[in-house]
């Protein structure tokens, strides 16, 4: 049975499917289930689908399960407020903290 899923706060597509599945092993059927390229990075509230069949990982989910672990990715890399994104609008790298603050690159 296929999974309907919200995209949470600072999680990317792959974050959603580990989230759900406790594997990236479905990554790409999930991408086409849902018409979305890989590199997309969907809106928080987002809703998408894990189509029946993706594998999963129970160890994986027992342990987020257990340990009440929401896996959000986005935003927490070295040297970037947690809940940034970088966006592109108009060929231009730019920096939107949470606040909807933009900061551009010098």
């Amino acid at each position: 049975m296929s999974i309907n899923y919200t995209i949470r706060p600072r999680q990317t597509l792959a974050d959603a499917v580990l989230q759900e599945t406790g594997t990236l092993e479905g990554y790409m059927a999930v991408c086409v289930a849902n018409n979305v390229s890989p590199s997309d990075i969907p809106a928080e509230g987002t809703p998408i689908v894990i189509p029946d069949g993706v594998a999963t990982d129970r160890t994986a989910l027992e342990y987020l399960a257990e340990r009440e672990i929401t896996i959000g990715t986005m935003g927490t890399m070295a040297g970037l407020p947690s809940g940034s994104a970088l966006l592109a609008e108009d060929g231009a790298t730019t920096l939107e903290t949470e606040d909807g603050d933009t900061i551009l690159p010098e």
